[in-house]
């Protein structure tokens, strides 16, 4: 079927009471699906059982899981190669994620029920990610950042909390200066390349095969070449014949150790705790073992990095909680472009029903629009209760016939805006009772002007509320984030 075009549009509402009262906590199943071990090793150890919702704390909030990210930290916990002292079978595993807050402890003043959140939490003492629901300390949770969607952002807790610290607080980088990055491809690696871009540094980059190449050079890498390649101490010293000032290694072995030869003297090479075999100690040079640390000042830093260079979050592989084993057995098989992630559709996942979705335990409702330009609401449940997240999407465009415009796009967009207002009235609720919107676009040469409208529009019309800007989504990919649910190609 030929690809046709459209135009897709979501709102999403955080909705308040019309007297301005806070969210309410909507009502919480007893119980959760989750993937746990009963004893350490392979793949055929993970199972999903029911188990009771964690029990909240003063200092937590608890999280309907969106994505969790599958990391090779993940594993060794699984296998018992990393063995955290305490650990009490049946153990749930996982240590990152992204949601939102349904719950908050009574000291919990930050966060709020309806929160779109990430976090990471090692050895999470109530249970990990790989479940419907996971207790946090509030202080390793943040919102996630305004240009990040939430399975980019179930995917980067802990690798950009990785990459950040790396590249600000072991190597201290700075404009000018230069930078080898051995092991640029995977999750960490693809966000320290474009946070070191950001902080004006020359980037030298390791990664294998063409299609992991051809991604770090597509991040902002100066200078990329192959892993496993036999003269990487040569490529080192071509890309900075003094001496490059610092190293950053996501990956060890002999390839490491070559790539050390390029450093000046008196440059630094940092590495997260795990890579192994671990680099070894050197007297020209200084080496630094680090751990990434979540905090409140932590995603701050994190977040405000992310939007300021628009980052990308490459994702190597999804799959629903389900199919944990084969997402484990995926990162076994290596070579990946990213990070892998579990999606966790029981709870947030678009619904086929917008009434159960509604009503569902997370307080989320899902709504897809027919795919025509009219300002008629789109159909809605009026089961919808204060504190809900409602995501709205609707599909228009060209006209699959002609793949010709089927409106002037102003007035196009302007259509859209009459029609989300529409559709939040008949809900019970005004514009004006949103908290923030954002738009998905896939027309790229749209994108400006739909941007402009909308956000006009916004301006204009409710200048005390948030409007976070056009997205673009990739062309024919199938698209699922934040509650839109959409395949691009087809009618």
């Amino acid at each position: 079927m030929p690809f046709t075009r459209l135009l897709t549009c979501a709102l999403l509402f955080f909705s308040v009471a019309a007297t301005g009262a806070a969210p309410q906590p909507p009502t919480l199943p007893q119980q959760m699906r989750a993937i746990t071990i009963d004893q350490y090793g392979g793949v055929e150890v993970l199972n999903e059982r029911m188990l009771p919702l964690p029990e909240l704390g003063s200092n937590e909030v608890l999280i309907a899981v969106h994505t969790a990210g599958v990391g090779p930290w993940d594993a060794g916990v699984r296998s018992g190669a990393i063995n955290e002292t305490g650990t009490r079978f049946p153990l749930v595993l996982g240590t990152d994620g992204s949601g939102t807050v349904v719950k908050v402890g009574s000291a919990v003043h930050e966060l709020q029920v309806g929160d779109a959140v990430y976090s990471y939490s090692w050895a999470n003492p109530k249970g990990g990610f790989y479940a419907e629901y996971v207790a946090v300390v509030a202080t390793k949770v943040a919102r996630i950042p305004k240009n990040i969607d939430m399975v980019a952002a179930g995917a980067l807790a802990t690798t950009g909390l990785t990459a950040v610290q790396g590249v600000d607080d072991a190597l201290h980088i700075k404009k000018g200066q230069t930078l080898i990055i051995h092991g640029a491809q995977g999750g960490v690696g693809t966000i320290a390349v474009q946070l070191a871009k950001q902080r004006g540094a020359r980037v030298l980059a390791t990664a294998s095969g063409e299609d992991g190449i051809a991604l770090v050079r597509k991040l902002g890498a100066d200078v990329v070449i192959d892993g496993h390649s036999s003269d990487l101490a040569a490529a080192a010293k071509a890309f900075a014949p003094g001496g490059a000032d610092a190293l950053l290694a996501f990956a060890g072995g002999p390839e490491l150790e070559q790539l050390t030869t390029g450093l000046r003297n008196g440059g630094t090479l940092a590495y997260p705790s795990g890579v192994e075999p671990p680099p070894r100690a050197k007297v020209r040079i200084k080496i630094v073992r680090y751990d990434a640390i979540p905090g409140v000042k932590e995603f701050e830093r994190l977040n405000k990095a992310m939007e300021s260079i628009k980052a990308e979050v490459p994702i190597a592989a999804e799959y629903p909680l389900a199919e944990v084993r084969k997402a484990h057995e995926r990162l076994a098989a290596g070579h990946l472009l990213g990070k892998v992630v579990l999606r966790i559709p029981g709870v947030a996942a678009p619904a086929s029903n917008p009434a159960a979705a509604t009503g569902s335990a997370t307080g989320r409702s899902y709504i897809k629009g027919p795919r025509t330009p009219d300002r008629a609401p789109l159909p809605f449940s009026d089961a919808v209760q204060v504190g809900d997240t409602l995501y709205i999407s609707g599909t228009l465009g060209l006209d699959p016939k002609t793949d010709r415009a089927a409106t002037d796009p102003k007035e196009e967009a302007t259509l859209m805006m009459d029609r989300i207002k529409a559709t939040v009235e008949l809900a019970g609720y005004r514009m004006d009772d949103m908290v923030s919107m954002q738009v998905y676009c896939t027309d790229l040469a749209l994108y400006d002007t739909y941007n402009s409208v909308y956000r006009r529009y916004f301006a204009q019309e409710y200048p005390a509320r948030a409007f976070i800007g056009v997205k673009e989504l990739l062309r024919g990919a199938h698209f699922e984030a934040m509650g839109i649910a959409a395949r691009h190609g087809t009618n």
